[in-house]
């Protein structure tokens, strides 16, 4: 019980510090797009810093445990495989889909669009791996295709052609702004590529943990 308690500690820590980063990270690229950089660099640097963080988190314990980092290293991605390739490139599509989303359109439409991924992840486990859909997720699902819908019809049909002073109901871009629009479909686009990233690492660790068993 203790063991439990401390991982799911450890798991929340871990949570809290990723959401906190988050947080930041949207406020940070809105910076940097409105100083007129292109977001396509934002990505390079962004994928670049990750990567490198990645490599400190694989070395830092093979430093404290006195191993040869290079071999370390080595040993760590030679066991990735083109599966650990596939999941790179689906998370690589999530966040270039955030990045362009965040230049594009409002911030809270892209976290409303990616707060729709644990709806496509039970969706693609339902279909793939034949888990239940309960009532509270059905409902759920309802309720954030409704919203979606209506930020997609606020942004086209509600305001177009609206002359900009003539829209005042808060909801979406003032008028028919088309690189909004862009922007949340890129949003929904990073969504579903996360929930595609999730579903397949699930299969992965769920095919490596048969074989473990075999």
């Amino acid at each position: 019980m203790t063991v439990i308690i401390s991982e799911n500690l450890d798991s929340y820590l871990y949570l809290l510090i990723a959401v906190l980063v988050f947080s930041f990270d949207s406020t940070l690229i809105l910076l940097l797009t409105q100083s007129n950089v292109g977001f396509w660099t934002i990505i390079f640097w962004r994928q670049l810093i990750q990567l490198f963080t990645i490599l400190l988190v694989y070395i830092t314990p093979l430093l404290f445990q006195n191993k040869h980092v290079i071999n370390g290293l080595r040993d760590k991605f030679s066991k990735i495989g083109i599966w650990g390739v596939v999941a790179g490139l689906l998370y690589a599509v999530d966040n270039a889909a955030y990045i362009i989303a965040i230049a594009n359109t409002y911030t809270i439409n892209v976290y409303l669009f990616f707060a729709f991924s644990p709806v496509f992840i039970a969706i693609l486990s339902y279909f793939i791996n034949n888990d239940l859909l309960d009532f509270k997720l059905i409902l759920t699902a309802i309720v954030c295709s409704i919203a979606v819908s209506y930020i997609f019809y606020a942004d086209v049909v509600n305001d177009y052609d609206k002359p900009l002073d003539k829209d005042d109901d808060d909801i979406g871009s003032r008028g028919t702004n088309w690189y909004i629009v862009y922007g949340n479909l890129m949003a929904l686009v990073g969504s579903f590529s996360y929930a595609v990233y999730m579903v397949y690492t699930q299969l992965i660790q769920f095919a490596q943990f048969t074989y473990l068993l075999n």
